[in-house]
């Protein structure tokens, strides 16, 4: 049983704002309790964060944070424990204290499917008062939310994107291990030193530390951060560490937003225009050639391995 509940771009802020609507919203899922065969949530909110300039730093944390925030704090009490899967899409990326509260961790330590997408910011207003917080959110809001999904399979993370003046979005997962994944999908996430610790957030080592588990691996529109002139770890030194160190995977896609090119190794190789992505535009040439080749050889290795898998059947 799925339970999809959406809230529509088109709908007044007054309205949502109304005791009476959200009043609604919470009888109907404080019934959830009681709905034994329900295992899927997916809770959809407005793909826009509003960035117009507010006249007091309190009205920041109004609609429609929190509205999200109330209604995130009602289903943690609710969830039914035959739940399993939870998709949040569109979630503004502050920290609150529903995603520390007791409640939401023993929602995330029953689920096998975790889906969490993050709003864009609209093109208005400065996002300088934003961004810090969209940065804790990342670093230290999500790994506290993750440490508690030890029945985790299919984890998928996924920012609104990094736009000019937008910090890169580090997540702070690097230290976590989830015993089962098998599925990582990372949409829009950075690699390498970040500005949230200006320290190296070794993201791929989160990677190689699921060796054992790891089938499906997405890597949408991440890229490099690079400090100076040249990156701390390029894409081609992270393929052949997964070409080597990732022997239960079976299926890798690599897509860079803008630039095109899928690379997927349940299909035939297709032509990668440009380099992988970096912060910056001025990587050498070759160490865009050292990437598609290393690319290769991933993909050549973990299809040699699929098919030892499937002749040893």
């Amino acid at each position: 049983m799925l339970l999809r509940c959406s809230h529509s771009d088109l709908v007044s802020p007054l309205l949502i704002e109304t005791d009476s609507l959200f009043q609604a919203f919470m009888t109907a899922l404080l019934r959830l309790s009681r709905a034994t065969s329900l295992q899927s949530i997916h809770l959809t909110f407005s793909k826009i964060i509003d960035m117009k300039p507010v006249p007091h730093v309190e009205e920041l944390f109004t609609y429609p944070i929190t509205f999200q925030q109330r209604l995130l704090a009602v289903l943690a009490r609710s969830a039914p424990l035959t739940l399993t899967s939870l998709v949040l899409e569109n979630i503004t990326p502050i920290p609150h204290s529903v995603y520390q509260s007791q409640n939401f961790a023993n929602v995330m330590e029953q689920l096998t499917t975790f889906s969490l997408s993050t709003a864009s910011r609209s093109k208005k207003g400065s996002s300088l008062l934003f961004s810090n917080a969209f940065a804790d959110f990342w670093y230290t809001t999500v790994p506290s939310m993750l440490c508690r999904a030890k029945n985790l399979e299919s984890l998928t993370l996924e920012s609104g994107g990094c736009e000019e003046g937008f910090v890169p979005i580090e997540v702070g997962i690097r230290c976590l291990w989830l015993p089962r994944l098998k599925t990582l999908n990372l949409h829009n996430i950075s690699f390498g030193l970040g500005l949230k610790s200006m320290s190296e957030c070794r993201l791929e080592d989160f990677i190689l530390r699921h060796s054992s588990t790891l089938e499906h691996l997405d890597l949408h529109g991440c890229f490099l951060w690079v400090m100076g002139h040249s990156p701390r770890i390029t894409w081609g030194a992270m393929f052949d560490r997964f070409a080597e160190n990732l022997p239960s995977l079976k299926r890798f896609i690599v897509f860079r937003s803008g630039v095109g090119g899928v690379i997927d190794v349940d299909a035939p190789l297709m032509q990668k225009y440009g380099s992988f992505g970096y912060s910056k535009d001025n990587v050498p040439p070759y160490v865009a050639q050292d990437d598609a080749a290393a690319l290769q050889r991933l993909v050549a290795v973990s299809r040699a391995r699929a098919e030892t898998r499937v002749h040893s059947l």
